[in-house]
């Protein structure tokens, strides 16, 4: 496996989305991704959230959209299918 130290693995974007249930990511083999690795797909809603009680930032919520498998790779993107 090559060293991955000075890369930025996570989170991988969405490069290509090829029909309902395939897409790509713009992270492969150069990135440590192997055929069959599992992943969760989700977007990140662009409201900030606040607190109710104290008016405190809670973050951006993360909307699952669903799961994946890593089906083909290459060095540096792959393709998903849930």
């Amino acid at each position: 496996m090559a060293d991955n130290t000075n890369k930025a693995n996570y989170p991988a974007l969405v490069a290509k989305v090829n029909d309902e249930y395939t897409l790509v990511i713009n992270r492969g083999s150069e990135h440590g991704v192997t055929k069959g690795d599992h992943f969760l797909v989700y977007y990140v809603d662009p409201e900030e959230l606040k607190d109710p009680e104290t008016g405190e930032s809670l973050g951006n919520l993360e909307v699952i959209r669903g799961t994946g498998t890593a089906t083909h790779v290459q060095p540096r993107m792959t393709t998903i299918k849930s």
